[in-house]
């Protein structure tokens, strides 16, 4: 067994410093598959490659953003507010309350 995987076995067996913050894909499946990506077929790519979330407020509408660096393909969502944590960017995904689109992507350099 590696180090890495080692020391991630150790830290799991270990008691948590309090309440747990992690969901399961049993209560997130929708943004749980944005995040961790779907890998393709042949295995030497992805189908969807892993998204990042991004929340902000826009006015009292709580927006969202998930999207992959270098990738022009956005998912844009509103849901009420931030109170509703990630269930409600989950519930926005599942009700189909948000716009999956080709974006410009702008050049870093």
């Amino acid at each position: 067994m590696s180090k890495w995987r080692d020391r991630y076995k150790s830290a799991r067996e270990k008691p948590s410093r309090g309440g747990s913050a992690a969901a399961s894909y049993e209560e997130l499946p929708e943004l749980s598959e944005a995040m961790a990506g779907i890998p393709s077929a042949d295995g030497k790519g992805w189908e969807c490659p892993p998204q990042s979330l991004t929340l902000w407020l826009e006015g009292n509408t709580a927006k969202f953003c998930l999207g992959s660096e270098g990738s022009d393909i956005k998912t844009f969502g509103t849901f009420p507010d931030l109170s509703a944590g990630l269930p409600g960017v989950e519930k926005a995904l599942d009700e189909g309350r948000c716009e999956t689109k080709r974006v410009a992507v702008r050049n870093s350099r």
